[in-house]
Order: C-alpha cells, then sequence, then structure tokens
C-alpha cells in the first residue's frame, strides 16, 4: 500500500508541475504569439507590434435578458453552481420548466459565447457555452459574452479572460464585503491584446 501510495503522490506531483508549465506557456502564448520578433508596450503590457489592445465591450456582442416564460417549453439552466472552475467547463444543469423559472434565469446563451461569474470573481467560475446548451438560459449572476467572430476568435477570448494575468485585474475591480462582486461593464471595459483573426 505505501507503494501504491508513493506511486499517486509522485504522479500527482507530475500533474501539477505539468500543469504549472501548461500555464506559463499559454499566458506567454497570449502575450507574445509565436514568431514575433518587434513587440512594444502597451497598459496590459508587452505584446507584438501587429497587435492591437481592445476593449472587451469592443470585441464582443452585449446580450441582453430574456424572459423565460415566453419560451416555447422547458429550458437548461446554468448557475454558477454549474461551472467546475478547475476545468472551465459546465458540469451540470437543471432542466426547468418555463413556467418555473428562477428569478435570475434571464441570459440567454450560445455556443462560443464566453460566461464568467461576476460575483466573487476570484473563484474563476468561467466557461464556454458547448454546441449541447446552445440557445439555453444562464443565471444574471454570469456576464455573458458572445465574440463578434469578424474580429476575435471565441477561443482566443476564452483563454485570455482564465489567465491569471486578467482575473487580478477584474478582482481590482470588486465591491462589496460579504459578496465582494464587478459589474458586466466592469469586464467590458477591461483591456485584452487582438491579434488579427489569420
Amino acid at each position: 500500500l505505501s507503494t501504491v501510495d508513493e506511486a499517486i503522490q509522485k504522479a500527482d506531483e507530475a500533474i501539477t508541475k505539468t500543469e504549472r508549465i501548461k500555464q506559463a506557456m499559454m499566458q506567454k502564448l497570449l502575450a507574445e504569439g509565436i514568431g514575433h520578433k518587434e513587440f512594444r508596450q502597451t497598459k496590459i503590457g508587452k505584446i507584438p507590434k501587429e497587435w492591437v489592445i481592445r476593449k472587451i465591450g469592443e470585441v464582443i456582442n452585449k446580450s441582453g435578458k430574456i424572459d423565460p416564460t415566453k419560451l416555447d417549453n422547458e429550458f437548461y439552466y446554468v448557475d454558477i453552481s454549474s461551472i467546475n472552475n478547475q476545468t472551465f467547463k459546465i458540469i451540470n444543469t437543471n432542466k426547468i420548466d418555463k413556467n418555473n423559472a428562477p428569478s435570475r434565469a434571464r441570459k440567454l446563451i450560445k455556443k462560443g459565447n464566453i460566461i464568467y461569474a461576476t460575483t466573487r470573481p476570484y473563484l474563476q467560475n468561467i466557461a464556454l457555452v458547448p454546441q449541447s446548451l446552445d440557445n439555453q438560459i444562464c443565471s444574471t449572476g454570469f456576464c455573458v459574452m458572445e465574440p463578434d467572430e469578424a474580429i476575435i476568435s471565441y477561443k482566443w477570448l476564452f483563454y485570455n479572460v482564465i489567465t491569471s494575468r486578467f482575473n487580478k485585474r477584474i478582482e481590482s475591480k470588486m465591491k462589496g464585503a460579504t459578496y465582494p462582486a464587478v459589474n458586466d461593464s466592469d469586464l467590458y471595459e477591461e483591456f485584452i491584446s487582438v491579434p488579427s483573426i489569420k
């Protein structure tokens, strides 16, 4: 048993180390790209000369609220507890009849949207909406970001908003003591580097 315990511990250490390397490489890729020779300093750090800095609000289509009672029938509901903040995936949802919708079930989500929990953002309850949840509903506790695909790839935006660098900037905007939170507009005003779609 002790041999098995040691093997498990070594495997866990290797996984943790690999995860750290992956995060470091991702941070480098999102900041510097691949093969760039010339860089410039910006308000969010050093980026390749060809990239531009844009506010998130300039590269997304903002989502409005929806009245679930006007839907045809039931829907899948995503709330903050639906997110696994280690894998950044939606792991469970509730199927709800439109007439029994929670008061916070008011935001339409589509495939490729990024949902970002605005209450206690340091917990990083962030996820990419999969095809299986296209045209379903999430809580008003999320900022829903629908990338404008003519300007930015949804994957590029997603990988940027899950970085510790981005989240530290969002955490600095939190207000409130018991349930510190940010507004959707705090996210819309945050800057991100945008390479060409190509």
